[in-house]
């Protein structure tokens, strides 16, 4: 059972699951996307693998720090409106930690990596909107950090699909590896053998 087994070198990255990302288009182009990444939370929350939320949120004052963000029209997930609000089953449950940041990538906020590297983790599976952006730009960063990587494209979006399985495709094992969120807990024994070799003691 995967609740029988130890889980603690491990997390999962839940990123930018919020309303302003999960726009009609998004969601035509991914209709499954809330099921299975819905299910991938509860499996790990019923595994002991640990869950982590990393979400945007900006002030009126706040743009990204990159000039093209102050190009746009307006910011995402401006604090307290609706846009910035979690989508109601990726809230996080009692004891889950919430990183914020006002970037592209959740590792440039500093607090998150410390965190990862306190609690001994090693492997970070990672999941949700956009994964042309946010998703794929946190990835990069937590590989860069010595974390291996892998994303799950199941559950993940972006403002469509071909775009996503052509970025997926370019940098899978150059960056980052990837997996059928159905599958992670069956392959434990796997990914065990995996983080040996990569972090030999």
């Amino acid at each position: 059972m995967a609740a029988d087994r130890d889980w603690s070198a491990y997390a999962l990255l839940a990123v930018d699951i919020q309303n302003d990302f999960w726009t009609e288009k998004v969601l035509s182009g991914f209709p499954e996307f809330e099921k299975s990444c819905a299910d991938l939370i509860a499996g790990c929350r019923e595994a002991g693998l640990e869950v982590i939320h990393v979400r945007s949120r900006f002030t009126e004052r706040d743009y990204p720090f990159l000039p093209i963000g102050r190009l746009r029209e307006r910011l995402p997930c401006v604090e307290g409106t609706t846009g910035e609000r979690v989508l109601e089953w990726a809230a996080e449950e009692a004891g889950e930690s919430v990183f914020t940041k006002q970037s592209w990538d959740g590792f440039l906020n500093p607090e998150l990596p410390w965190y990862l590297e306190a609690r001994g983790k090693k492997l970070l599976f990672i999941c949700g909107l956009i994964s042309t952006v946010c998703v794929f730009l946190t990835a990069a960063g937590a590989a860069q950090r010595g974390f291996y990587t892998v994303i799950l494209p199941d559950c993940c979006a972006a403002a469509d699909r071909e775009g996503q399985d052509r970025l997926i495709a370019a940098y899978k094992g150059l960056v980052f590896d990837t997996a059928d969120s159905r599958h992670i807990f069956q392959r434990y024994g796997g990914w065990e053998d995996l983080t040996a070799h990569a972090f030999p003691e």
